[in-house]
């Protein structure tokens, strides 16, 4: 359901807003090393993220999904989604098991 009702939001602001920076900009690297990669590998994907200055968390995202088959923004933009709701909970687990949280690890 939550799946569902992102990429409908996601879809909508795609259609309805002029791209800027945080939604588009941002997810302009991914395209186009999906784009190299399709094309040329992902030997040529690599050299093109290296060149990046967006650090090191972006370009290795770029190339995870590079071979995602959906190719659509909102689909991306969930799968980010998802994947950052997963970091979170493993670093609440990571907490509750090390003593960090006052709540324990049930």
């Amino acid at each position: 359901m939550l799946f569902a009702l992102i990429f409908l939001v996601v879809r909508r602001h795609y259609a309805e807003s002029l791209p800027h920076f945080d939604s588009m900009g941002s997810f302009t690297l991914v395209w186009q090393t999906m784009n190299i990669v399709e094309a040329s590998g992902y030997r040529e994907g690599l050299a093109f993220v290296a060149g990046t200055s967006t650090g090191w968390l972006q370009p290795l995202f770029a190339l995870l999904v590079a071979g995602w088959p959906f190719r659509t923004p909102e689909a991306v933009v969930v799968l980010n989604v998802g994947l950052l709701l997963l970091t979170q909970l493993a670093i609440v687990n990571y907490g509750r098991a090390h003593g960090f949280s006052r709540i324990g690890n049930s």
